[in-house]
């Protein structure tokens, strides 16, 4: 994907919504500007990369659903994923759960 932006009088990008929304990203989320020979990448810290998952999963017609409140990652549904087995398994196991 490519597109055109256009800096403000005082050195500013604002990226377009649809960039936003595709990576997650929130107003004073951190981004690592790296410059190259050719050209600028920017790189988008997650903001929960150490913290729970973003989706949280559902049961919809009989089949379990991640419900993500925002983009995810495929790190998130993985995350997602385990967490919900874990607890389905402590559950048929009678373990409760360890507050995180």
């Amino acid at each position: 994907m490519s597109m055109t932006i256009t800096m403000n009088e005082a050195g500013r990008l604002t990226l377009p919504e649809s960039v936003r929304v595709m990576f997650g990203l929130a107003g004073g989320q951190r981004i690592e500007l790296d410059v190259q020979d050719d050209g600028v990448k920017l790189r988008f810290e997650h903001p929960a990369a150490a913290e729970a998952p973003l989706g949280r999963i559902e049961t919809r017609h009989g089949r379990r659903v991640i419900v993500p409140p925002v983009a995810v990652t495929s790190q998130d549904i993985v995350k997602a994923i385990k967490a919900d087995r874990n607890e389905r398994t402590d559950k048929i196991a009678h373990r409760p759960r360890a507050s995180l």
